[in-house]
């Protein structure tokens, strides 16, 4: 195989697109790992998200949401958290 800029970009390519066992992609993962910087600005690799903002400042809140469905028969809907 001829070694040429287009190849090694395709290899490099078809690397990040790669899945690892928990699911995520190595580009993900790297995100999580911090390997990449939290900048606050939006990134995208093949028209996915990554998660490249700072969530320490965020306020966590716990949401409760009432379903429609009555699974225990009380007469009341469930309530999902």
């Amino acid at each position: 195989v001829e070694m040429t800029t287009e190849t090694i970009i395709s290899a490099f390519y078809y690397l990040l697109c790669s899945r690892r066992k928990s699911g995520m992609i190595l580009v993900e993962h790297w995100v999580s790992e911090g390997l990449l910087p939290l900048d606050n600005h939006y990134h995208f690799f093949n028209d996915k998200s990554l998660a490249t903002f700072d969530s320490s400042l965020l306020e966590r809140e716990v949401v409760w949401v009432e379903s429609p469905v009555d699974t225990e028969q009380k007469g009341k809907n469930d309530l999902i958290k």
